[in-house]
């Protein structure tokens, strides 16, 4: 996986990773060993797991700042030792040496914090978690605690047996290795240099304990080259360790030692990395230099590489897989010597002394558990142009709601959670959301009335509520002051409270209404959602003096704004973000931002292409197994032949394009109707088959539900995500057409040599625009061309005829093999990394490498699908970003006649009245 980083294109977007990691974890198949790990592994038998994990941690890091790099430190040092599997948390016996007492293990810390953790699940859950999937958890929240990326990790490890003093000396690397010997032990563990280049990351935290990591680089290497270290930074040290006699602690990074970023590669290019190892990384000419240059400019690329590299690590495996395990009661001891029914007693006396029943117990530290501060979007900064943009209103609008990270909150005495009403009043939050968008539909001013109205609540005395309160013959109204003499949507609330008093009488707080309805008139509006910390109480009385004081006015300066701001503990960056709620447009918006966006809409916002409403939880309990099965059947076929995920992709542009998704495309021909398969432009798809035996399968588990143009959509999102692309959150509920038209396939469909005005024109008819064209059109970053007639004319006619012109070298290759293959050439669109969902093909585009006219007419300049290609080939996040946007979109084309008969097919080529 050799990475080069040409004219600043980022190899790879944090989304990207983060999401083609967390469907790895929803049980793709794991390459590492006999059994799949999935993040769902404790979802039933022990559910609160990963908040008791996380709580601890945080109480841990809270006492003792060292806590989180110990912990990330311990999880790498287990895993390079014959696998994750908690062998280094064992003491020693009579029989056995432990790891712990190894010499690269002698300054390693964290133990006691892994022993609290277990020690709090066998409370909860006896016997049931692992120590190994404790540490691998742990690791995650240390990373995320510090500033850094968090990710879904995958779990059903078990822990071992024995433990090896000698594999300790064998697997760890030194601190004074050297770039060849670090490349081969990391590819001993299935790890490439990408993967050795971002775990090192890990050393943006944490300190060294001894001068003897790195005596060498501060007194012998000075001036020798490549290697070198900067003379003024091995002078600072030297004078440390003389004056400490060797015992100096020195941070690994010393720009942001307690932070998590990427100023580690920052160092290493100012050649102040302060072990050997470190340093090693930055040798100019290799693949791990390069790497540390990329890092160092963009800090999203480092922390998609580092989880991609962290989810890698964790699925190491014990090299013999049939090695006894179990799930040891003390992590320290396996199971022999402490006594299974020993420990399950003490379990349940301790749980009898406090007279709490488990059940109750475990619900009170999942409420209590804050939610991971790696949810923070802040970690995931944004590169917009050439500077990192300020921050999404996400991260700003959470802020002020309460510090969404989940730590004790400012406003109060008690900690706000997200799962405050999961068993007070489960559907609190589908009740808000289906009230505002019954208000949204018949008034658009709603959105932007609501979120005006939680601001100027928040920002007199907090989020209390205090502005809802009307008037009493002791009281004034805020609503009367005259900042707040323009705000409304006090209608709104009430219409939602009134549902909500019905459903679950006096439980859910005003001040929680108004944020949430202000969470879901932000995503409403085509901007990011979130999840909402709930628990606020509403306050007893309202303050017009304290409105006049406290509101932001329209013409307030700069300063004063940043006054009023900073007493509510807002900053400059808030303020500028909250501030793009007067935005009257949508923003293009960070990665993450946007997919966020889509999620929320993809939960049941207005649809506006049709007469029903698509949802993600469609078949949830009809068929809670539809996106499993699918998912499964795309992997066992992809498995067997690489090209079926790009065939499926094809096959749902295809049906989407002619009269809307409704699986028209996969109807067989019959006496009266002719098939779309047999259309010119169909005439090179495949993957019917591969549908076929998706719907085989669902028919089995759920008759007659779910509809082919639903698999059809579900199974193209799967083929994105298993090529390295992002996946998504599907609305379903689509209805199988009847009929198939072949002209209408004829008619409807691009075709190759198509011009850009053509290809603007065919879109729109579809609803889609320019921005759509260009990221759909992304989707030739993966397959083939089946026919040298479909290029023909740009590898013979367009050589030298200006913007639309093709690469020389490019054509001349091309014809050639036409030429051999007597025009029967397959030809990948992206022939830099055909088999890869990236930006590639847009890159492609910028050096007129594009092979259809189609694909190149897109790099038309002055317009706008020109200055999109650009953008695409330099931000592979915006282009995953805009893609994901597109796809949602594309399907929600609906037939054009609503009324037009539909059915769910019980077999995808036939309709039910022959079937």
């Amino acid at each position: 996986m050799a990475f080069r980083c040409k004219g600043g294109v980022a190899s790879v977007a944090l989304l990207v990773a983060v999401a083609a990691h967390a469907s790895a974890a929803q049980g793709f198949p794991n390459p590492f060993g006999h059994e799949d790990f999935t993040e769902s592994y404790y979802d039933e038998t022990c559910p609160n797991a990963q908040s008791i994990v996380r709580s601890v941690m945080e109480r841990h890091a809270t006492a003792d700042p060292r806590t989180a790099p110990a912990i990330l430190r311990l999880f790498f040092h287990d895993c390079f030792v014959n696998g994750c599997d908690a062998s280094i948390l064992l003491n020693a016996t009579d029989s056995m040496e432990s790891e712990k007492d190894a010499e690269p293990n002698a300054s390693v810390a964290g133990y006691g914090v892994i022993d609290d953790i277990k020690s709090e699940l066998e409370r909860s859950c006896p016997a049931t978690v692992s120590c190994a999937d404790v540490l691998a958890l742990a690791a995650r929240d240390a990373v995320a605690m510090l500033g850094g990326p968090s990710w879904g990790v995958l779990l059903g490890r078990k822990d071992s047996l024995v433990a090896s003093m000698d594999m300790v000396k064998e697997n760890l690397p030194s601190p004074t290795d050297s770039l060849a010997e670090l490349i081969r032990m990391f590819k001993e563990h299935d790890l490439d240099e990408r993967d050795l280049t971002a775990l090192s990351g890990a050393h943006t935290v944490g300190r060294t304990h001894s001068c003897e990591h790195y005596k060498e680089r501060i007194y012998s290497l000075v001036g020798q080259g490549g290697d070198s270290i900067d003379p003024s930074f091995a002078a600072l040290l030297r004078q440390e360790c003389e004056q400490k006699h060797d015992e100096a602690m020195a941070p690994f990074d010393e720009r942001t030692p307690t932070k998590f970023d990427n100023a580690y590669y920052v160092n290493l290019l100012a050649r102040r990395g302060l072990l050997t190892s470190d340093q090693e990384l930055y040798t100019q000419g290799c693949d791990t230099g390069d790497l540390v240059k990329t890092y160092a400019m963009n800090g999203d690329v480092f922390f998609a590489d580092f989880v991609r590299a962290m989810v890698k690590m964790g699925n190491i495996r014990p090299k013999h897989w049939w090695a006894p395990a179990e799930v040891r009661l003390k992590c320290s001891v396996e199971q022999s010597a402490v006594g299974a029914g020993a420990a399950a007693a003490d379990a349940t006396a301790t749980r009898a002394a406090s007279g709490c029943p488990a059940e109750v117990a475990a619900a009170v530290a999942a409420a209590a558990a804050p939610s991971p501060p790696g949810d923070r979007p802040s970690a995931m900064a944004f590169s917009c142009k050439s500077g990192v943009a300020s921050v999404a209103l996400l991260v700003a609008v959470a802020a002020l709601a309460s510090t969404a990270q989940g730590f004790p909150n400012p406003f109060g005495h008690e900690e706000f959670t997200e799962s405050y009403y999961d068993d007070t009043c489960p559907n609190a939050q589908i009740i808000v959301r289906s009230v505002m968008e019954r208000h949204a539909a018949a008034d658009p001013r709603t959105a932007p009335a609501i979120l005006r109205l939680s601001f100027h609540d928040c920002f007199v005395n907090g989020c209390d509520a205090s502005i809802l309160l009307n008037a009493t013959d002791s009281m004034e109204s805020e609503k009367d002051a005259k900042p707040n003499a323009s705000v409304a949507g006090y209608g709104v609330i009430e219409d939602i409270k009134s549902e909500l008093e019905r459903s679950c009488p006096a439980t859910v707080s005003c001040a929680d209404v108004l944020a949430l309805a202000a969470r879901d008139a932000v995503a409403m509006l085509g901007g990011p959602s979130w999840g909402v910390l709930l628990g606020r109480k509403d306050s007893l009385v309202a303050s017009m003096d304290m409105v006049k004081e406290n509101l932001p006015s329209p013409t307030d300066s700069l300063a004063e704004l940043i006054r009023m701001f900073k007493e509510h503990d807002l900053d400059e960056r808030d303020l500028t973000a909250l501030s793009g709620a007067h935005t009257g447009v949508v923003a293009s918006v960070a990665l993450l931002v946007a997919v966020a966006a889509l999620a929320s809409a993809a939960q049941g916002f207005p649809n506006p292409f049709g007469h029903e409403e698509f949802t993600e939880s469609y078949y949830d309990e009809t068929c809670p197994n539809a996106q499993s099965i699918i998912r499964s059947v795309m992997e066992r076929h992809a498995a067997a032949d690489p090209r079926t995920a790009p065939a499926i992709l094809r096959l749902f542009f295809h049906d989407c394009f002619v009269n809307g998704c409704d699986a028209s495309i996969l109807l067989n021909a019959t006496d009266s109707m002719e098939s779309e398969k047999d259309a010119e432009p169909n005439a090179t798809l495949a993957g019917f088959d591969v549908i076929d035996g998706i719907k085989s399968e669902l028919e089995r588990s759920c008759p007659a539900t779910v509809s082919c143009a639903d698999v059809l959509a579900l199974a193209a999102r799967d083929a994105v995500a298993m090529l390295g692309g992002p996946s998504w959150g599907v609305l379903l509920g689509r209805k199988d057409s009847l009929t198939a038209s072949i002209d209408m396939a004829n008619k409807d469909l691009p075709n190759p040599k198509d011009s850009l005005a053509e290809l603007i024109r065919m879109f729109e008819k579809n609803g889609l625009d320019e921005r759509d064209l260009t990221a759909l059109s992304g989707a030739h970053t993966v397959g083939m061309a089946h026919d040298c007639k479909n290029y023909d004319d740009r590898i013979y006619s367009r050589v030298g005829q200006g913007d639309d012109s093709i690469d020389p070298s490019f054509a001349a290759q091309r014809r050639q093999e036409c030429e051999q293959k007597h025009g029967n050439a397959t030809a990948p669109f992206d022939e830099r990394t055909p088999a890869k969902f990236d930006n590639a093909y847009y890159i492609d585009l910028l050096a007129r490498r594009g092979l259809l006219t189609s694909d190149q007419e897109l790099y038309t300049q002055g317009c706008e699908t020109g200055d999109l290609v650009k953008t695409y080939a330099m931000n592979g996040d915006v282009f995953f970003a805009d893609f994901v946007r597109a796809m949602v979109k594309m399907g929600n084309i609906r037939p054009k006649h609503w009324w037009t008969p539909a059915e769910v097919r019980l077999k995808c080529s036939v309709a039910n009245t022959h079937y």
